[in-house]
């Protein structure tokens, strides 16, 4: 191998690195505000801060559970040592590694776990509750701070579906 093949190959997985620590690590950070209030003579101040929401809230969920999944009927199908019925066959065969049909699978199956995972995990109705139950608010909302966690909610879910599904592709 020539030392300039060697070094675009330490570049990309550098770069590869970095995409995925950064995808893993993004959040969106909502401004929240706290108004004035008055607890007996004394006044506090407004205060502010912010919500974080994980842009992957699922993390390597998705690919393990997509994997494990697909994996199943290649298990069976070994259970009976090729003496099985012929649909099985035919099944293991289409499902094969690096096959069309189980790419096509695994991408469905890891965007359904990251949606799943983080419906789960992340409950806009708690959050919009405890945020009112502060005093907290959304500046420049609009619509309350119900409707606007409720609207957000599906952000995590496709941008952290559709780059894991990525990178397992990349790496399958």
């Amino acid at each position: 191998m020539s030392t300039g093949l060697i070094l675009a190959l330490i570049v990309m997985a550098v770069g590869v690195i970095a995409v995925i620590v950064f995808m893993e690590r993004a959040q969106r950070r909502l401004l929240v505000q706290y108004p004035k209030r008055q607890v007996g003579n004394r006044m506090f101040q407004g205060d502010s801060s912010h919500l974080p929401l994980k842009l992957n809230s699922a993390g390597v969920i998705p690919p393990i559970f997509a994997s494990s999944l697909l994996l199943l009927p290649i298990t069976f199908a070994n259970f009976s040592s090729g003496q099985g019925p012929e649909w099985l066959t035919t099944v293991t065969t289409l499902l094969g590694q690096g096959q069309p049909l189980h790419l096509l699978i695994y991408v469905a199956l890891i965007v359904f776990f990251a949606f799943f995972y983080t419906a789960v995990v992340f409950n806009p109705k708690d959050t919009a509750d405890n945020l009112k139950k502060y005093g907290g608010f959304l500046p420049a909302s609009g619509q309350g701070a119900n409707r606007r966690i409720y609207r957000l909610r599906a952000h995590p879910h496709h941008r952290g579906g559709s780059h894991l599904s990525r990178r397992r592709l990349r790496l399958a």
